[in-house]
């Protein structure tokens, strides 16, 4: 079963692709030049791929960087300061919101999640497989049960 998504963040650039390879979801994460920082289609595009592979039996999902250097700088802070400043207070929620439905989705996820980080790992990626209860490595922080993400404790 081959099926696959894909969102483009623009028509040149795609923040992130999801599709499903051998039984193995997979999830790329392509936004190199933003240190891959979660932005709302990128929350969006995963959270969506894992509610339609609920469906299907999957033996793992598989959440990796198109870059070894970087895996993921956590939510793009930079775009929610901007829509602050400019007063787009129902921006910033809309993307708290659809973070934390992403967050539910992955901790309600039955498949096991794999994330290979490598990299640059900040923020929201702890929270990619921080609930699932079998994580291997966690941020310094985590180990003191401090979580500096703000969606940690949704």
């Amino acid at each position: 079963m081959n099926r696959s998504i894909q969102i483009p963040q623009s028509s040149t650039n795609d923040s992130t692709v999801a599709c499903v390879d051998t039984n193995v979801g997979q999830i790329f994460l392509n936004r190199p030049k933003a240190l891959n920082s979660l932005d709302e289609m990128m929350v969006k595009t995963i959270r969506e791929a894992l509610q339609q592979w609920r469906q299907h039996s999957l033996r793992a999902v598989f959440i990796s960087s198109s870059r070894s250097s970087i895996f993921c700088a956590g939510g793009d802070v930079k775009a929610i300061k901007h829509m602050s400043l400019e007063g787009r207070a129902d921006a910033v929620e809309s993307f708290f919101a659809h973070e934390y439905q992403m967050n539910s989705a992955i901790a309600d996820h039955e498949t096991p999640i794999i994330s290979l980080i490598d990299g640059v790992c900040l923020g929201a990626p702890p929270r990619i497989v921080g609930d699932r209860g079998h994580e291997s490595c966690r941020d310094p922080q985590a180990s003191d049960s401090f979580y500096p993400d703000g969606c940690w404790g949704y």
